[in-house]
């Protein structure tokens, strides 16, 4: 009863944001979620029909030649979840968008409320309490609210390390609730998948090499987030099948590592020193002719313009002079021209991505996320069943409120950190025969690594954003609350010896 009080009330606090903005919070992406699911309605009813291949095109206005006359697309562009989109779908088309939120908001307070259950005596209040804290002072409640993936990121982190680490705490039900959101995180967005993936690997790593962690991570946990990984990667691998019966396309990828590599970065160097009017490249080239040459006239550009810009000025992969060709190259490249960098200049290239993974970590304001105001009227076409007809909300229209919260979210993620350093030299002081106490230290390490392992997996391989940090840093400060709360619950004279109690879902 006591966690169906923690995660009900729960849900209505992560829900402040949404109550105070008055709408759902947009973002340029939101767009792309939405249409998936409606053009592949629309792709089936072709098939059915008889249409050729020409129809498809025509639907998944993606796979459009670029705008070069008289040259046709052989390949669909990929990227988006088809899962998330249809539960983004299923609400919008409902005309009740906020279900999505709701449903966002109660698995965080549910994910938080198992956390909270690891300690002796999980108060409700204080729990409340550190809940409320979350959705006002943190991005967390944002992120419930804001229709896109970005709210089943900490959860997949969350969600693996109480898997992996506090298996004999939890119940079948809490067990089996666990996995499903681990899973539909994974299912949500690419970044989740390698972030699980990297965590996984790590436990098992650890697992073998070392006693402590062999006895500290459970086997079976382990085994349900790597069935969860398996499982989401062969659920996008038959998506992207499904997708070239449908169309006769091949589904590519958008060049992200490229992207990277050429915002003023080594892959910029490498394209000055090898590239040639037109395309191709000198014969002291180490990786041969690369797609990129052709728009080496462009470069260093930003990657958020190279990959998504359709202006010949500054664009690449979606720009409007950009041959079905070029970009199919692009995409098949992405990988060989990134590890043609790496052995051109590896030093300079590894240094890159490690600066760029450190800045990621510390970024984390997300004032500039929400679509509000002209951008939001710009767009609001590609928004359907009209949920981008009003003005985006009292909050997204409020870029100094917002600013002004990210400030807040700044000091946060830094007092955070630093309460959870000293709580975890507090914790580690605990007898090694408390249990509990060996739960929350390596539950408090999973996440951890998760936490870096996001601004690595986005940093270094897409590029420094401060949405993909901020939507995360949450678990750092509810971390800290977690530990502080059990080292405050040990008697003084003494430590509980016990092994967490088991949680049902229901309890």
């Amino acid at each position: 009863m006591q966690h169906v009080i923690r995660v009900s009330f729960g849900t209505i606090l992560l829900l402040v944001p949404l109550l105070v903005n008055g709408e759902v919070f947009l973002y340029f992406d939101t767009a792309s979620y939405l249409s998936r699911p409606a053009k592949v309605v629309r792709l089936i009813e072709a098939a059915l029909g008889g249409a050729g291949p020409g129809a498809a095109d025509a639907i998944w206005s993606e796979a459009a030649g670029a705008g070069t006359p008289g040259v046709a697309a052989d390949f669909v562009v990929g990227g988006r979840s088809v899962f998330y989109g249809a539960a983004a779908w299923l609400a919008a088309a409902s005309g009740h968008v906020a279900s999505l939120a709701v449903l966002q908001a109660a698995a965080t307070a549910a994910v938080l409320s198992l956390l909270w259950s690891l300690l002796p005596r999980p108060a409700t209040a204080w729990f409340l309490l550190m809940v409320a804290a979350l959705a006002i002072l943190t991005p967390a409640g944002f992120f419930a609210a804001l229709i896109t993936p970005d709210a089943f990121a900490p959860l997949v982190i969350l969600a693996a390390a109480l898997l992996a680490c506090a298996w004999p705490a939890y119940g079948a039900g809490a067990r089996a609730f666990l996995v499903a959101v681990l899973a539909f995180g994974l299912l949500s967005h690419t970044s989740h998948l390698l972030i699980a993936s990297c965590m996984v690997a790590a436990g098992a790593v650890l697992a073998r090499i070392s006693s402590a962690a062999g006895a500290a991570i459970a086997g079976r946990g382990l085994a349900c987030c790597a069935g969860a990984i398996f499982f989401a990667g062969a659920a996008s691998v038959a998506v992207d099948t499904a997708a070239k019966r449908l169309t006769g396309f091949d589904v590519i990828s958008r060049p992200h590592l490229t992207a990277h590599l050429v915002d003023d970065g080594p892959g910029a160097a490498w394209a000055a020193r090898h590239c040639e009017a037109g395309g191709a490249t000198t014969g002291a080239a180490p990786g041969g002719p690369f797609a990129v040459c052709a728009f080496a006239d462009r470069l260093p550009a930003d990657w958020i313009a190279f990959l998504f810009s359709r202006s010949p000025a500054n664009g690449a992969f979606a720009a409007e002079d950009a041959a079905p060709t070029l970009r199919r190259a692009l995409s098949e490249e992405d990988l060989s021209f990134a590890l043609t960098v790496l052995r051109d200049a590896p030093l300079a290239t590894a240094g890159f991505l490690a600066s760029d993974a450190a800045e990621q970590l510390f970024a984390v304001r997300y004032d500039d996320v929400p679509l509000a105001g002209g951008p939001l009227r710009e767009r609001a076409g590609q928004f359907p069943f009209g949920i981008a007809d009003g003005t985006g909300g009292r909050l997204a229209a409020a870029p100094g409120a917002l600013a002004a919260l990210s400030d807040v979210v700044e000091l946060m993620a830094a007092a955070g950190a630093a309460a959870l350093a000293g709580g975890l030299i507090l914790l580690g002081r605990a007898p090694r025969s408390d249990m509990r106490r060996r739960t929350l230290l390596w539950v408090a390490g999973s996440v951890l690594l998760g936490v870096v392992l996001n601004a690595a997996v986005c940093g270094a391989l897409a590029s420094p954003y401060d949405r993909f940090q901020s939507r995360v840093i949450f678990l750092i400060p509810a971390l800290a609350a977690v530990v502080w709360a059990y080292s405050a619950l040990i008697p003084v004279r003494g430590w509980a010896l016990t092994p967490p109690g088991r949680q049902g879902i229901s309890s």
